[in-house]
């Protein structure tokens, strides 16, 4: 693990500053789209079922809102999407 300008966290903390001022669109948007492609890879790899992958989904997008790329309301209300579609699913 490279520490200091090599490292990977250090790298993702100036992508934001490349964009300019009011970059919350930019990187929402790259975060979207790389949760999107990491559950399509972890459906292709290993088959689980739709609630793991939307589980995945959520560990995905939680990350990137600590990171600060996304905010916590949109992963607060894709939490309430999933577990609502889960609890009708069950039939609760």
């Amino acid at each position: 693990m490279y520490v200091g300008d090599q490292s990977l966290l250090d790298w993702i903390s100036y992508v934001p500053g490349e964009f300019g001022p009011n970059t919350g669109a930019v990187t929402s948007f790259i975060s979207v789209l790389l949760t999107v492609l990491l559950t399509g890879v972890v459906a292709q790899t290993n088959r689980p079922s739709g609630q793991v992958l939307g589980l995945v989904a959520l560990a995905s997008m939680s990350s990137f809102a600590v990171i600060g790329w996304l905010s916590y309301d949109v992963l607060f209300a894709s939490a309430v999407g999933y577990f609502g579609l889960i609890a009708i699913r069950e039939g609760l």
